[in-house]
């Protein structure tokens, strides 16, 4: 929001505040949603003021709200505050940690004053804390912090009483958290013993063998590693796939899981011919399990996708475009957003991918590629379709990565005249297309200079919007 809008929607929100103040202490049936809109009102007024950094008027709109929510009103004006610095720090850990800390600690502070240094709302504190430090990257603080939290919960996992949050799923989420940081400091044997303390904590995971699960975590540890430390993640995998190869049927999901993550760590070390062999392996386990109704760590269609795309993207970096399009096409079959089209559709689509694939690294066939598409959609949809004017913009850019401008402006114009005539005027496409405009004027002569500067300045007033 703008500043002018804050203003509008303050004044809105003020408004409708005061009315529904007035019917409070109605006794008709609407009084409960009343009250729920209140405090809508009421914390949707706190955050804008939060973002405006006036902390004190959030703090008295967020006490306003504490006091008339059914499941805070009875709370004293000591724990309603706690309450109060404790929600807003929680809100900001991700987004903004330091000032999350400022918060959570005076809740702590607050809460260590008027109840007992065990009890629950305190170990959140600590956990909130733990999460802050963790996301300002100061590891050690975090795990300090996880681990008093991990103390109180231990005490309170059998509770009737309801808290704001799940005991146990904290206490859980506190294990992985502490072994998530063990990992990026290289700590594997201290990551493998809270993975595993987690994986007993968690419901969907807590009926495991211990060999089960000790094949989940490697397997856990080694798809966290395998984009970073492709070598230490094969390491664990295969670990994984040795203990799954020994205690489930050789066409278990999670084995079919355990190739496709070899396969990836293999790519990231641009082993190609092993990470083929491995995607292809999964790929044949992922068929056997497409229709199981039993829940699986990952979608078991998804993956068989990515298994495709993934093949498909490492024959394009070998130039080996005949199996790219057989591994295209059956991923464009497969996903969700793309299985409804039709064989012209998909072939189309193949064809413009690998096309986009190429434009900075091999225009020639960039524009092989994007010509058989912008040919098949020419039959097959209007001259005026978008999709047709994103062919004409990468035709454009692959003429401009070849230096031959006069071809790169005459189809990005094209580009433009389509997307003027069926885009927003406010879309990031026409401002791309300026651009290109603007980049392949930059290049030519000297009198083409206010024909560049013409199109920056539309791309930059569409941005600015």
């Amino acid at each position: 929001m703008n500043k002018k809008h804050d203003e509008r929607a303050i004044e809105t929100f003020k408004t409708s505040i005061e009315i529904y103040e007035k019917h409070l202490c109605d006794t008709d049936s609407s009084q409960s949603s009343d009250r729920d809109n209140y405090n809508s009102c009421l914390s949707t007024l706190a955050a804008i003021y939060l973002n405006q950094n006036k902390d004190d008027d959030v703090l008295h709109l967020k006490t306003r709200a504490l006091t008339t929510d059914k499941k805070t009103c009875h709370l004293t004006e000591k724990e309603k505050e706690a309450k109060w610095y404790y929600n807003l720090g929680y809100a900001l850990v991700a987004t903004s940690p330091d000032k999350a800390l400022e918060f959570i600690n005076k809740s702590l502070e607050i809460r260590l004053e008027i109840l007992p240094e065990d009890h629950a709302t305190i170990g959140f504190c600590h956990h909130d804390i733990g999460r802050a430090y963790q996301n300002k990257s100061m590891f050690d603080e975090a795990i300090k912090h996880y681990k008093e939290s991990i103390e109180i919960y231990e005490k309170h996992l059998l509770d009737e009483e309801e808290y704001q949050f799940s005991i146990t799923e904290r206490y859980r989420r506190c294990h992985s958290n502490i072994a998530e940081i063990y990992t990026k400091q290289d700590d594997y044997d201290s990551a493998f013993n809270f993975k595993m303390k987690a994986l007993t904590i968690d419901k969907k995971t807590c009926h495991l063998t211990e060999k089960e699960k000790e094949g989940q975590c490697y397997y856990d540890l080694g798809c966290q590693l395998a984009a970073t430390i492709p070598d230490k993640a094969l390491e664990f995998i295969n670990k994984s796939l040795e203990i799954r190869l020994e205690i489930l049927p050789e066409d278990h999901a999670t084995i079919g899981l355990c190739h496709h993550d070899i396969g990836w760590a293999y790519q990231n070390k641009s082993m190609f011919d092993e990470a083929i062999k491995h995607y292809k392996e999964a790929i044949e386990i992922y068929k056997k399990h497409l229709f199981d109704e039993e829940e699986y760590q990952f979608n078991v269609t998804e993956c068989y996708r990515r298994c495709h795309s993934n093949i498909a993207e490492i024959y394009t970096k070998q130039n080996n475009y005949d199996e790219i399009l057989y591994f295209k096409m059956k991923a464009l079959s497969i996903d969700e957003k793309t299985c409804y089209l039709t064989e012209k559709e998909k072939e189309t689509q193949c064809y413009y991918d690998l096309g986009y694939t190429l434009v900075a690294t091999n225009p020639d066939k960039a524009l092989e590629f994007t010509n058989k598409s912008l040919e098949i959609r020419l039959e097959i949809l209007p001259e005026d379709h978008a999709t047709i004017g994103f062919c004409h913009q990468n035709i454009g850019a692959a003429y401009e990565n070849k230096s031959m401008y006069n071809e790169a402006i005459e189809y990005a114009i094209k580009s433009l005249e389509i997307r003027d005539k069926i885009l927003p005027l406010i879309c990031i496409e026409t401002a791309e297309s300026h651009s290109t405009l603007a980049l392949v004027y930059s290049k030519q002569q000297l009198e083409q200079s206010e024909k560049c500067n013409e199109h920056c300045m539309k791309a930059l007033e569409i941005s600015k919007q």
